[in-house]
């Protein structure tokens, strides 16, 4: 199964001038365009490619790695804005999309935001959105007392920091039990004390 917004592993079927063809399974052939061939490549090879829509929206294969996947948060600096919303670099030819509706507050030109990047239902396009917490699970967990946890620093409030845990998670770091200085987009390691 072919997994958009991702790195999958796909087979060339074949090699042209402009680029080569892999197997995209349900999605028929994927174009990776031949600025993009690894030396060596040959028909059968597997090759790691992250597949995404082009500015064209059809689906595309590169072997440039995204500072960003589907269904993950990163801080990405934004390039231009525009009356669609701001674009932001994430690491590819293409900017990734962070519409106006998906905006907390004014964005700004070469400015980073903490964003989460999705498939927009509506027209099949990978999007970023700055409103993560509604893409977050919001269950409680059963993280034990003095378990380490990976946290992503991404707001500050009147009690302290909200935090990402382990990616996937909300949390709260108390200002009166933070001993250093944070920074929103910070990535840092935790332990559970309650």
């Amino acid at each position: 199964m072919l997994h958009i917004g991702r790195i999958n592993k796909l087979s060339v079927l074949k090699i042209l001038d402009f680029g080569l063809y892999l197997d995209g399974k349900e999605f028929g052939e994927i174009l990776l365009p031949t600025k993009f061939i690894p030396p060596k490549t040959g028909v059968g090879s597997i090759l790691e490619v992250f597949v995404y829509f082009d500015s064209e929206d059809r689906i595309i294969a590169t072997t440039q790695k995204p500072y960003v996947m589907v269904n993950q948060i990163s801080l990405l600096k934004v390039v231009s804005v525009n009356s669609f919303g701001a674009f932001l670099d994430w690491g590819l030819d293409k900017d990734l999309l962070l519409p106006n509706n998906e905006q907390v507050g004014k964005i700004q030109k070469n400015g980073y935001y903490l964003v989460y990047a999705y498939i927009d239902k509506k027209n099949t396009l990978i999007a970023a959105s700055e409103k993560i917490e509604k893409f977050i699970d919001h269950s409680l967990h059963n993280f034990k007392q003095g378990m380490s946890v990976d946290l992503l620093i991404y707001k500050k409030i009147k009690l302290g920091y909200k935090a990402l845990i382990n990616n996937n998670y909300l949390g709260i770091l108390y200002g009166n039990e933070v001993f250093q200085g944070l920074k929103i987009g910070q990535k840092v390691k935790g332990k559970r004390v309650y």
